[in-house]
């Protein structure tokens, strides 16, 4: 969704573009954007589990980052295939998971609240 939203704004468009290019140049695929980014994803939720709130706020943005420039660097440079689409759908989805047994992993009042959003 803010997605869609930002992709609206030439300024967001230019800047996505830029750094999927440089990003390119460091020889980053689409498809390693997505894998990295939900790494980061992943180690972020591991953070929040641990209570260590600002690194996995600093995984978590740049998991967002990486996955806001992989759809780009994939149009940019020809590269959008199904398994790409395939790939980056399931790592949001690892992603949202992870952040959310990781909140709620060391907080007990929160089991049943982050197991009903990750069953949704």
């Amino acid at each position: 969704m803010l997605d869609s939203a930002l992709a609206k704004s030439p300024a967001i468009r230019t800047l996505q573009s830029r750094a999927a290019s440089i990003l390119s140049a460091l020889g980053l695929t689409a498809n390693g954007a997505t894998i990295a980014g939900a790494l980061l994803g992943v180690a972020a939720g591991i953070s929040f589990a641990m209570r260590w709130l600002w690194p996995g706020l600093m995984l978590l943005s740049l998991s967002a980052t990486l996955d806001a420039l992989d759809g780009t660097l994939a149009r940019q440079f020809g590269r959008v295939t199904l398994y790409g689409g395939i790939l980056d759908l399931t790592a949001d989805r690892l992603v949202e998971v992870a952040i959310l047994l990781g909140i709620t992993w060391s907080r007990p009042p929160l089991d049943f609240t982050g197991l009903v959003l990750v069953g949704s």
